[in-house]
């Protein structure tokens, strides 16, 4: 096969997260009723001040959201993954219960938790441009932490197939 100069081919699992980012890896940090876990890659030195926190689909924190944050830090953009799960006290889940764990939890929990994870992303690239990004479920939880005010440092939200609330107020939101 030809590939026009410039295009660089991967192999299936590879991409640039994989190639030239800091190791992609789980991590536990404060939440607000214990340890959440994630997901977590650094951009390169090269890059510095650019973080994305990624919010999973109804699936959970599966393969392709670790690879994800992989290839968003090997475009220079340091990012965290939050497992949703983690935010649930004592609760069995596996992948694809997502929905069905967090419809007893309270909003605000899940916020606490998406909140958390923000302040993770400060802490770990501290003074960086803070994004967001969400499909799906998550991106249904990016509008209720844009809604919130819990985001006022959110400078860019990517949402991807996350139904908005009704009637929700961003007029104190910073993000495009």
């Amino acid at each position: 096969i030809s590939l026009p100069r410039g295009v660089l081919a991967l192999r299936p699992g590879t991409g640039p997260g994989r190639l030239c980012c800091d190791a992609v890896g789980e991590i536990y940090f404060a939440g607000p009723s214990g340890a959440l876990r994630g997901v977590w890659a650094g951009a390169p030195m090269r890059t510095p001040g650019f973080a994305t926190l990624v919010l999973h689909d109804k699936h959970g924190l599966t393969e392709h959201y670790t690879d994800l944050v992989g290839r968003f830090a090997g475009a220079g953009y340091s990012a965290l993954c939050v497992d949703l799960f983690s935010a649930l006290p004592d609760t069995p889940v596996g992948p694809g219960q997502v929905p069905i764990a967090l419809n007893p939890a309270s909003p605000s929990t899940v916020l606490a938790a998406l909140a958390a994870g923000m302040a993770e992303l400060g802490r770990r690239v501290p003074g960086g441009r803070l994004a967001a990004v969400g499909f799906g479920l998550g991106g249904e939880q990016i509008w209720q932490l844009l809604a919130s005010g819990l985001a006022a440092d959110v400078l860019a939200a990517v949402i991807f197939d996350g139904t908005a609330p009704d009637r929700v107020d961003l007029r104190h939101c910073r993000a495009s």
